[in-house]
C-alpha cells in the first residue's frame, strides 16, 4: 500500500515534465521559423533594391541616349519576377559630366 501511495504523489510529475518540454520546444521552433522568414524577406529587399540600382544605370544611359540624339528622355517600367519597376528620369543633361543626373526607380 504504501508503495501505491507514493507513486499517486509522483504520478503529475511526467505530464508535468511532458508538458513544460513541448512547451519549449515549441518556442524554440516558432523562434526558429520567425527568424529563417526575416532572412527570406531582408534577401528579397536586397534582390530588389540590387535590381533597382541596375535598374538606373541603364535609365542613365538611356537618358543619355536620348539627349544626345535631341529627344526627351522617357519613363519606363520593366517587370521582373512579377515585379514591377518604374524608371524615371529627374531632369538635368547626362551628356555633360559635370552635371549630376538622378534617375528614379521605384518598386
Amino acid at each position: 500500500m504504501l508503495l501505491f501511495q507514493r507513486h499517486r504523489r509522483h504520478s503529475g510529475m511526467v505530464l508535468l515534465m511532458v508538458l513544460v518540454v513541448i512547451i519549449t520546444m515549441s518556442i524554440l521552433l516558432t523562434t526558429m521559423l520567425s527568424q529563417n522568414m526575416s532572412q527570406v524577406f531582408s534577401s528579397q529587399d536586397k534582390v530588389d533594391q540590387i535590381k533597382a540600382e541596375e535598374l538606373a544605370r541603364g535609365a542613365y544611359w538611356k537618358a543619355y541616349m536620348d539627349i544626345s540624339s535631341g529627344t526627351a528622355p522617357t519613363v519606363s517600367s520593366e517587370t521582373l519576377d512579377g515585379k514591377t519597376f518604374t524608371v524615371g528620369a529627374l531632369g538635368g543633361k547626362p551628356a555633360d559630366s559635370t552635371v549630376q543626373y538622378p534617375v528614379s526607380v521605384s518598386y
